[in-house]
């Protein structure tokens, strides 16, 4: 009624107002409302007209719009991978925060990129990716060694893809900073490499036995000390036994039969 009142005292339309309502059952509704002064032939307000519309239903499939676009931002803006989306020109149109973290630079300057022109791309193959990503319209993945534009020097894990908005192609790329665990890689495979020569040396071989998958694992010395191939060789408990002297067999199995019993430690002496 208040605004019903508004408009003649007034005199002047209320166009497309949102207002709240019930329905038939009572419950609680919007309403698109125009209400309209009518006059007398001699101009003066003698009434109203009003339309209105229930539109409760488009502004409950807004909220649940503005809810995902909501999630969206946040998956997109705090995602522990670096994100970055771009024209198929080149131009980015979208970075986030741990994109700009993992390069060593801002977000503005991410922003401000192309990526066709970007040599620092060129050079460790994530442009070569990106581009059999749009050729392909399949996900291209895989791990590149890089040194960014901004002299960041990072191992990563890629996967680019091309989307469609606004009826216009783009490609997105994610990445996932891998250095830490490739340090690690390396350094185990140098240890182990360091480990290997110093056996070799040593004429000393080193082995581990998995019981549930009757799998063993050898060191390089000690396929050198047994005289076989590691490529001709089982890898398995009878296979090792085959490789006995017969006479020692016996007294070799019963002492592993021990240790794997008891979980006992054990020195044995066979040819």
């Amino acid at each position: 009624w208040k605004l019903d009142k508004a408009v003649l005292d007034s005199g002047q339309p209320l166009i497309n107002f949102e207002e709240p309502g019930l329905d038939f059952d009572g419950n609680r509704v919007s309403i698109l409302t125009t209400k309209i002064p009518l006059r007398d032939t001699e101009g003066n307000v003698s009434g109203l007209v009003g339309v209105g519309r229930d539109i409760t239903a488009r502004k409950q499939a807004q909220a649940r719009i503005n809810d995902l676009l909501s999630l969206n931002e946040k998956i997109l803006n705090y995602s522990p991978l670096g994100i970055l989306a771009y024209k198929l020109s080149g131009e980015c149109i979208f970075a986030n925060q741990n994109a700009a973290v993992i390069s060593g630079t801002t977000i503005e300057n991410l922003l401000a990129q192309n990526f066709h022109s970007i040599e620092a791309w060129k050079k460790s193959g994530l442009y070569a990716q990106i581009q059999k990503a749009i050729e392909t319209r399949n996900v291209v993945m895989g791990d590149l060694h890089h040194i960014s534009t901004f002299g960041k020097d990072i191992w990563m894990t890629i996967h680019c893809v091309t989307f469609t908005t606004n009826n216009e192609e783009h490609v997105l790329l994610s990445i996932l900073d891998i250095t830490e665990r490739k340090q690690a890689e390396a350094k185990l495979l140098q240890s182990q490499q360091e480990l290997n020569e110093a056996q070799r040396v040593a004429r000393i071989g080193s082995w581990s036995f998995d019981a549930v998958k009757n799998k063993l694992h050898w060191s390089d010395e000690l396929y050198r000390i047994y005289g076989v191939a590691r490529e001709n060789f089982d890898h398995t408990y009878e296979a090792f036994l085959a490789l006995v002297h017969p006479d020692d067999r016996l007294n070799v199995e019963q002492k592993n039969n021990t240790a794997l019993k008891e979980g006992t430690s054990f020195e044995a002496e066979y040819r």
